[in-house]
């Protein structure tokens, strides 16, 4: 069997055994931290279009056992999001923009939820609608990206995604659209923010990434 069929039936096996467990036991918010916790570390390391949508089914199953649960619904959002940013010319890449929208509306209503977080989850939707048609969705959404991410600033200065993800934003924008945000001391802040943060955890700790696709005057 190929390494990414077998990843596959893994992702598929791991799905099902999740939902006997789920049932079978009463030690919920173990298994649920478990099974959360398993699948974000695969996800962290995931970079195919189908095997992310895979994940994905297990943080959606998650959040049908547990739906007050903000963080599986936001994984699910961000996987779809992955997803897009992976491969944008994807037959369901439209799909899943539309599907990550709607998702988003019911996200920001959990009260339970960390408003910062979902707030930058929502300027990276904005940003991959901008991505996906930038001359016709740039105008209409990019102030909506920059004013997700100041947002989730203002309410987490410690959130190292906004900073981070609104400096590789903006530097795409014409120079008279730029803010006054020095982007080297923005990278800065982030990459110490970055390496604060728990790894292992599964509290939102992607973007790392996009530290890389700053560019700056040395």
């Amino acid at each position: 069997m190929k390494a990414k069929q077998l990843k596959t039936v893994l992702l598929v096996i791991s799905l099902f055994l999740f939902s006997l467990a789920a049932k079978a036991s009463n030690k919920t918010d173990s298994l649920y931290t478990i099974a959360m916790k398993s699948s974000i570390q695969r996800m962290d390391t995931l970079n195919g279009f189908e095997d992310i949508q895979l994940c994905r089914m297990i943080f959606e199953r998650i959040h049908q056992m547990y739906p007050n649960d903000w963080l599986s619904l936001y994984y699910v959002i961000y996987s779809d999001l992955k997803s897009f940013y992976h491969n944008p010319s994807h037959l369901n890449s439209r799909k899943l923009l539309e599907e990550s929208g709607e998702k988003l509306k019911l996200l920001k209503k959990y009260k339970n939820g960390n408003m910062s977080e979902i707030l930058t989850l929502e300027g990276y939707y904005y940003m991959a609608l901008v991505m996906s048609d930038p001359s016709k969705y740039g105008p209409k959404y990019s102030k909506n990206v920059i004013t997700a991410y100041e947002k989730a600033m203002e309410l987490d200065k410690n959130n190292p995604r906004p900073i981070c993800l609104l400096a590789f934003f903006e530097q795409k924008l014409p120079k008279m659209l730029q803010s006054k945000r020095n982007p080297k001391i923005q990278h800065d802040k982030a990459k110490e923010l970055f390496v604060e943060e728990v790894k292992d955890s599964i509290l939102p700790h992607w973007g790392e990434f996009y530290l890389k696709q700053i560019k700056f005057d040395d």
